[in-house]
């Protein structure tokens, strides 16, 4: 909305001379039907995003991916020499058979040894020794058991998969390497959905509800805009800023979005169809408030005000403003309070 112009005798009324009014441009306060609109900036997130690590020392015997390609869940990708690791597999699948079998010969024996102390054919120290045995084999048996899942689990973690579908990243080994348990091997990333964390001053949070709609704007694609919805809200209000953070999901079906871009987010909180506004020119900020200068016959009085949506060159005033005050537009700088003014038409 431009600057209005009304009639300067009018204006100035009788207070003051025209000399020495200050010249001014104004404008009158209106309603009109405001978009509450949220805007912030924030990082978008992976919703899946880990560096995959060696289980299992060995040398790298395979390579199964490249970087930047797509992998499902459970691909290989990468093969370790497992020589070694078949060979302590077989040991340990060896001991856990010879266990077994001594295991459960003692077991058949001490039922043999049960029925024989009954009839008084054993004393019963001879029956404690073989019952005493018996539990040994029985011990024997779950730590052979123990042995072999351990060989099993590392003979596995020779041949390393996907923990997720996704885009692998960087690798960080060749070919031929020799790998130690814990050494990075590749990134592997999920793009599809990316989530976006963003503050929001707590005036919102009564029109912020989960399953909001949001849109997003990143720079790379300037006539593009993402559809997303809130999926989550911090319990905490930021005791310095007073915002809350929000997080959005985002669909990437394209993955033309990457996780650490930057974005825009924008987020329709409701219309008001009785907002006052003015032009934003119109506001004089200030370190405790924000202010405009009103015009009343000839007489500007700086009056408070809290400001809240702002488009197109206007701002919608919360308080401090009622429909039909007029406030000056420029001009605000050679103003204080009850300076008198003379309005002039604006270019």
């Amino acid at each position: 909305m431009g600057a209005c112009s009304g009639d300067g005798e009018a204006a100035q009324g009788g207070v003051g001379t025209a000399a020495a009014a200050v010249p001014v441009e104004i404008a009158v306060a209106r309603t009109d039907t405001v978009l509450q609109q949220l805007r912030a900036v924030g990082s978008l997130e992976a919703a899946a995003l880990v560096t995959v690590k060696s289980e299992s020392s060995g040398r790298v015997l395979s390579l199964e991916v490249r970087e930047g390609s797509r992998v499902e869940a459970g691909a290989v990708l990468l093969q370790l020499d497992a020589a070694k690791l078949q060979a302590e597999f077989e040991v340990a699948e060896a001991a856990a058979a010879r266990a077994e079998t001594e295991s459960e010969n003692l077991a058949r024996q001490l039922e043999r040894n049960r029925s024989l102390l009954a009839q008084g054919a054993i004393s019963p120290q001879a029956f404690d020794d073989i019952e005493a045995a018996a539990r040994s084999a029985d011990a024997r048996l779950r730590e052979a058991r123990a042995a072999l899942s351990l060989a099993r689990e590392r003979l596995e973690d020779a041949t390393v998969r996907a923990p997720f579908s996704g885009e692998v990243g960087l690798r960080s080994i060749d070919l031929g390497a020799y790998v130690e348990d814990g050494d990075d091997l590749f990134q592997l990333v999920d793009n599809d959905p990316l989530e976006i964390a963003f503050p929001v001053p707590e005036r919102y949070l009564g029109a912020m509800q989960l399953g909001a709609r949001v849109e997003l704007q990143v720079r790379n694609f300037p006539d593009r805009r993402f559809a997303g919805e809130v999926v989550f809200m911090s319990p905490l209000v930021d005791p310095v800023n007073r915002t809350v953070t929000v997080k959005a999901r985002v669909a990437n079906p394209d993955r033309v979005l990457r996780s650490g871009q930057f974005a825009d987010v924008r987020m329709e909180l409701g219309r008001r169809p009785d907002a006052i506004v003015i032009p934003e020119a119109a506001i004089v900020p200030g370190r405790a408030d924000d202010a405009v200068f009103v015009v009343r016959e000839g007489v500007v009085t700086r009056r408070s005000v809290t400001v809240g949506s702002r488009s197109g060159g206007e701002v919608e005033v919360v308080e401090g403003l009622a429909a039909g005050d007029t406030v000056v537009v420029a001009g605000q700088q050679r103003l204080s309070d009850g300076a008198a003014v003379r309005v002039e038409v604006g270019g």
